[in-house]
């Protein structure tokens, strides 16, 4: 239904562009056959007319000639009267011929000077002898009438020259106007087709664009409402169904961090239970043991403290995530913090044959943070770098002040940064996007994670105000950088730096 509507948006669009471009070419043939016309009406009336005319000057002329060999014979033979008179009679009867079809369209002046050739030749055809065709004024007379004739004949050439010139000039104009008008209806149209076009392509890629990033954060964990979207109405129903799967999504989510938090709470009470036991073991409390069996009871100790630190990370992560507010130490140590989480780790570097080297700050660092949750997500990034690392190698934790932007923040604040960095595999360039999502696990050297080491550090870190992040390095291994800022974001000012 959805790509229907948007099909039926499209072709409404590409209709009215249509329209316009069919109006554009009915325009221009409209104008060409207006042409067509003017240019036919030239064929059909002018030279129609022309042609009656011509017929009429050339028996008129023919006459002419009839009566000049007519003088010619009678000067020479005097007995010749007879035939020069039969000759132009029958050159009169010609032109009387050509005068009586369609006399009244001819010209008034053309007309009246043909009619008067027909009565002068029968002037001479009643006369009938050589003396009158010789006679002076009859010679003059047919002298002025065949200037007459060759004057009105040129004018008549020259007014239908011009005659034609102004149709095609009109024929010309109506082209232009039509080649005009139809090409201002294809611009028209050409420029709606852009409108219409960007206009659609850009709701539609707006809105898909804004649907692609709200389901790749869906897709990352992050299940806030989403905001209206603005575009078509079949986009906007898509959101809205969007939306219904991210609350679907959230509760899921919700259900699930439950879960955990439940089933780690009742694991932590059993693994203490278990950490007393080894420790009794450990210490001798229950006899003595070999030297074999001391090393499988710290083993044993080892793996519970593992257990135990991640089952106290889910139970913190899910305090973060319900909002409740953090127990912050104002002068807490970042000294300290590091020193426990080196002691801590250890016996598992040294089971690893890993070197943990430590480089602390010019001057000691003191800020405002919640010292258990700080170090536990320092403790899982040190213990992801030592699970990677492979004997003989170092990981190295390192810390400054420097000065960080808050996010969303305009201006910088100083801030305590520790790095955490390993001699491993790295991360995969394709990993680096959806490592810190809950569950998201890379397997290095066939072992494969629980995925929720970083996903806690990172929550932990982010409430305090800093940010955990994966730093951009050229040689081999990864390096994890997170920084706090030395002022309680509660308290603003409250900097605690020595």
């Amino acid at each position: 239904m959805l790509v229907l509507r948007l099909r039926a948006r499209l072709l409404l669009s590409y209709a009215v562009v249509t329209a316009l471009l069919v109006a554009a070419f009915s325009q221009m043939a409209v104008g060409l056959m207006h042409t067509h016309e003017v240019v036919a009406s030239v064929g059909h009336e002018e030279l129609a007319a022309f042609e009656r005319e011509q017929r009429v000057y050339v028996a008129a002329w023919a006459l002419e000639l009839a009566v000049r060999r007519g003088v010619v014979a009678c000067e020479q033979h005097e007995d010749s009267a007879a035939s020069v008179h039969r000759a132009v009679a029958s050159a009169r009867q010609d032109l009387q011929t050509a005068l009586g079809a369609g006399t009244e369209q001819l010209e008034a002046g053309f007309r009246a000077s043909a009619q008067d050739y027909v009565q002068y030749a029968l002037q001479l055809e009643q006369a009938g002898t050589c003396e009158s065709m010789l006679s002076f004024p009859l010679r003059e007379r047919r002298l002025h009438l065949d200037e007459v004739l060759t004057t009105v004949w040129s004018e008549r050439t020259r007014d239908m020259r011009l005659a034609i010139q102004a149709k095609e000039d009109h024929a010309r104009s109506i082209g232009s106007a039509a080649l005009r008008s139809g090409g201002l209806f294809g611009l028209l149209g050409i420029l709606a087709a852009g409108v219409l076009a960007l206009s659609q392509a850009r709701a539609v890629s707006n809105s898909v664009a804004l649907l692609s990033t709200h389901a790749r954060r869906i897709g990352q964990g992050d299940f806030s409402p989403l905001p209206p979207l603005r575009g078509p109405e079949e986009l906007r129903a898509l959101s809205l169904d969007l939306d219904r799967m991210r609350g679907r999504l959230a509760e899921l989510d919700q259900l699930k961090s439950a879960f955990v938090a439940s089933v780690s709470h009742d694991l932590r009470t059993p693994l203490a239970r278990v950490r007393e036991a080894l420790s009794l073991l450990g210490d001798g409390s229950t006899g003595p043991l070999t030297t074999q069996q001391a090393r499988v009871v710290k083993l044993a100790q080892a793996a519970c403290e593992r257990e135990i630190r991640m089952v106290t990370s889910v139970l913190d992560l899910s305090r973060v995530q319900s909002g409740q507010p953090l127990q912050r130490n104002a002068g807490a140590s970042v000294e300290q913090i590091v020193q426990n989480v080196l002691q801590d780790l250890a016996f598992e570097a040294d089971e690893r044959k890993v070197q943990l080297v430590y480089e602390p700050a010019a001057k000691p660092v003191r800020a405002p943070m919640d010292t258990a949750l700080v170090e536990r997500a320092l403790s899982n990034l040190v213990s992801n770098a030592i699970s990677v690392s492979s004997a003989g190698k170092t990981v190295r934790i390192s810390c400054e002040l420097v000065g960080r932007k808050r996010p969303g923040a305009a201006s910088s604040v100083p801030a305590v940064q520790l790095s955490v960095s390993d001699e491993g595999p790295g991360v995969p360039a394709h990993a680096r996007e959806w490592i810190f999502r809950p569950f998201a696990s890379l397997e290095v050297g066939g072992r494969r994670s629980t995925g929720l080491g970083l996903t806690i550090a990172r929550e932990m870190i982010t409430a305090h105000g800093g940010e955990l992040s994966l730093a951009e390095t050229s040689g081999p291994g990864a390096t994890f950088i997170f920084w706090i800022p030395l002022e309680d974001p509660a308290s603003p000012g409250a900097r605690l730096d020595a």
